[in-house]
C-alpha cells in the first residue's frame, strides 16, 4: 500500500527546474532529485551531485509506511521485511551508498531508525540492476510506530556521482514474490 515505489504515479509540477514524484515528501536542496525517463518503462527517480563537493546526505525523500489513505495498515506487526531496488549509477561515478529504511518521523526530524537496506553505488552498473535484502530484521511487537516512513537517501555521495532508481519493492521476507 506504498504510494509509488515505481515513480511511474505521477508528479507534482515543475519547481524551479525539479519534478518531484507523487506520494512522496521531498527534502532537497540544490535540484538534487528529479524524475526521469526510466531506461526501462516509464519514471525513474534520480539524484545527481553537482555541489562540487562529497555531500553527506543527498536525494531524501520519505513517506509513510503506516497506514495508506484508506487508513490500512502498511507494515504489519509480527512480520519481517525485505526490499528489492532497480537501480543503476549512469555516471559511473561511484561514491556514496543508496539507503532504504524505515524511519520515525515527528516533529519534522528523523529518529530511531528500525530497518535498514544499502547498495553502494560501487555495487551498481550503469545499466538498471536489481538488489534485494532484508529490511526489517526485528518484528513490531507492540504494534507499528503512527509515525513510521520509508526513507531513501544517497549517504556520502561523490562529486559527480548519480543514482537512477526505477522501482522500489518491500515485502513480506516469508513470502518474496
Amino acid at each position: 500500500n506504498f504510494n509509488n515505489l515505481s515513480f511511474d504515479g505521477g508528479y507534482l509540477p515543475n519547481q524551479g527546474g525539479t519534478i518531484l514524484p507523487l506520494g512522496w515528501g521531498s527534502y532537497p536542496t540544490n535540484n538534487e532529485i528529479n524524475l526521469v525517463n526510466s531506461q526501462v518503462t516509464g519514471m525513474a527517480l534520480y539524484i545527481s551531485n553537482t555541489t562540487g563537493s562529497i555531500q553527506a546526505q543527498m536525494g531524501m525523500i520519505s513517506q509513510s509506511a503506516y497506514q495508506d489513505a484508506y487508513k490500512v495498515a502498511i507494515i504489519q506487526p509480527n512480520t519481517l521485511y525485505s526490499v528489492r531496488v532497480a537501480c543503476s549509477c549512469p555516471s559511473g561515478i561511484r561514491l556514496g551508498t543508496l539507503v532504504i529504511d524505515l524511519v520515525d518521523l515527528s516533529g519534522g526530524l528523523f529518529g530511531n531508525v528500525y530497518g535498514s537496506f544499502s547498495v553502494p553505488l560501487s555495487s551498481m552498473g550503469s545499466l538498471d540492476a536489481v538488489f534485494s535484502g532484508t529490511l526489517l530484521t526485528t518484528e513490531f511487537t507492540q504494534g507499528v510506530s503512527a509515525n513510521l516512513q520509508l526513507r531513501v537517501r544517497v549517504i556520502n555521495m561523490g562529486i559527480g556521482a548519480d543514482v537512477l532508481i526505477d522501482l522500489i519493492e518491500v515485502f513480506p521476507t516469508k513470502f518474496p514474490f
